[in-house]
């Protein structure tokens, strides 16, 4: 507020936004060291002409139509308690039903769409399978040392790959989980598409090297990237959110220590396996799960597996674009390999240490547990050995 206003300017700027008189009163005292009671407040405002409880101005029906009209500048977003609520601040003296009617006959079919509750969505359209590969990372329990990325096809939802790794932040990490779908899908889709990173950029070069053009590969915010950002909501419900839960209790007895790096690469090397058979189990099972009809997408409902492999029963059609055989191969020798830990070094370190009491795969989270313990005493960081 403007210094230079006078007391009888405060009031009269705090009633009209809809500030009762009790609260003015408190407001003066502790902002502007000027005490008056509800009373003295409410004389002033007779005075000024003002006989109501709250600052407003009367106006006509033509008047109150044009403040909406020029509040509602954009259609569907405000609701009449909003509009009410603006009005009355702007000291118009409006009934809140006069607002809902007057709402109805500027903005029916914004009306029309609250009523309902409804968000207005984009329409998702796909012309089959491999149309369009959307990728992205999830990083939830990136604090454990745990990466996770994965790709779903848009048309049939279908999930195309799953990892877990020690990064989802390097290019040639992601570059091989691409490649390698790619050689097991027989070519690659006719659009990839993935948020704005460092790490798409050689899976976004390889892509537009594959179908010969750089729109190929598109680079959008990940509010546009709902494909693959609304899957991993399913995916924290279904699955990580059991593990969160397992590595914060871990982290709050003392057992592992965010940042450290000998115990994220501990956690790497003994639970990698085990999540990454879990994660294979929650793809399959994705992948030939039912899917409902849904008014938001312009692709049929079913089974991912289905309307992937058999895209004709719905009307569909593979959008598959053959990689030639010698660019694939030329295209693996730009990755490289993704070692458990993130160390090749502490990879055979770590498997030197359990080999000596088991060479067996855990099959459980106590036997990963048990074998986190055993290798994080060892502080092969710390000892030199890697």
């Amino acid at each position: 507020m403007n210094e230079n206003m006078d007391v009888n300017d405060f009031i009269w700027d705090y009633a009209l936004k809809g500030i009762s008189y009790k609260c003015i009163s408190t407001l003066l005292s502790s902002v502007h060291s000027v005490h008056l009671s509800p009373n003295a407040i409410k004389k002033r405002m007779h005075r000024r002409g003002c006989p109501r409880k709250r600052g407003s101005i009367e106006v006509s029906d033509h008047e109150i139509k044009s403040a909406i009209t020029e509040i509602d500048s954009k259609p569907y977003t405000v609701g009449y308690r909003c509009m009410y609520d603006t009005l009355r601040m702007r000291g118009l003296q409006v009934r809140r039903d006069s607002v809902m009617q007057f709402m109805k006959e500027i903005d029916p079919i914004g009306c029309e769409f609250r009523r309902r509750r409804r968000i207005i969505r984009r329409i998702y359209k796909s012309s089959g399978p491999n149309d369009t590969w959307h990728i992205d990372g999830y990083d939830k329990l990136k604090p454990y040392g745990l990466s996770i990325h994965g790709c779903i096809d848009g048309y049939s939802r279908k999930i195309m790959w799953l990892r877990v790794g020690s990064s989802n932040n390097d290019p040639t990490v992601i570059a091989r989980y691409y490649l390698r779908c790619v050689m097991e899908c027989g070519g690659c889709p006719s659009l990839l598409q993935s948020d704005p990173g460092t790490e798409n950029v050689l899976v976004g070069s390889l892509q537009s090297l594959f179908v010969n053009s750089e729109d190929g590969f598109k680079i959008v915010r990940s509010a546009f990237n709902q494909r693959i950002e609304a899957w991993w909501s399913m995916l924290r419900r279904r699955f990580t959110s059991w593990w969160i839960d397992f590595f914060r209790d871990l982290a709050s007895f003392n057992s592992f220590e965010i940042g450290n790096e000998n115990d994220i690469r501990c956690i790497r090397f003994c639970f990698s396996s085990l999540i990454q058979r879990e994660l294979d189990e929650v793809k399959n099972t994705w992948n030939h799960h039912h899917i409902s009809h849904s008014r938001q997408a312009v692709v049929p409902n079913g089974k991912p597996i289905i309307l992937y492999n058999a895209p004709e029963v719905t009307g569909g059609k593979n959008c598959l674009k053959v990689v030639n055989e010698d660019d694939l191969q030329w295209a693996f020798t730009q990755c490289s390999d993704d070692s458990i830990s993130g160390s090749q070094d502490f990879d055979d370190e770590a498997g030197r240490i359990l080999n000596a009491t088991t060479s067996t795969q855990p099959e459980s989270w106590e036997e990963c547990l048990e074998r986190y313990f055993q290798l994080s005493r060892e502080n092969i960081i710390k000892c030199g050995c890697v």
